[in-house]
């Protein structure tokens, strides 16, 4: 079977609750509490909720613009927590990205209307660009 492009496994993303006088943490907001999921090639993951259930928040932790409090995510394969520097990991999820736009603009190529033409040529010499 095909390596997922995208594998996140028990992510977790909790922030503390400060209060009293002495600013002691009290407790934690869980904004994600245990999430799991892998991407393929080809597919599209939509996150569907109410109003302030973690759906943002989740994809920040994905893309690592918070520390995680647990979990793991892993991009084409690698860990970011092993990568030196987020440019390096950025251009991993750039170029991960790119194939998804490239097969997802492909699906609307038969439409041919509201500028999909130029959406896949420009999705093509991105991805062309990328190997």
């Amino acid at each position: 079977m095909a390596e997922p492009l995208v594998e996140v496994r028990g992510l977790k993303m909790y922030f503390p609750i400060y209060s009293g006088l002495l600013r002691r943490k009290t407790g934690d907001v869980k904004a994600v509490d245990d999430i799991s999921f892998d991407i393929f090639e080809g597919e599209t993951l939509g996150l569907v909720g109410e109003s302030g259930c973690g759906k943002s928040t989740a994809g920040r932790a994905i893309l690592r613009l918070y520390d995680l409090t647990a979990g793991s995510v892993k991009i084409a394969g690698q860990d970011k927590q092993n990568w030196e520097n987020r440019a390096h990991f950025f251009g991993v999820a750039a170029k991960a990205m790119r194939h998804i736009l490239v097969d997802y603009a492909r699906s609307k190529q038969s439409q041919k209307r509201g500028g999909w033409q130029e959406r896949v040529t420009l999705a093509d010499n991105m991805a062309d660009s990328s190997d």
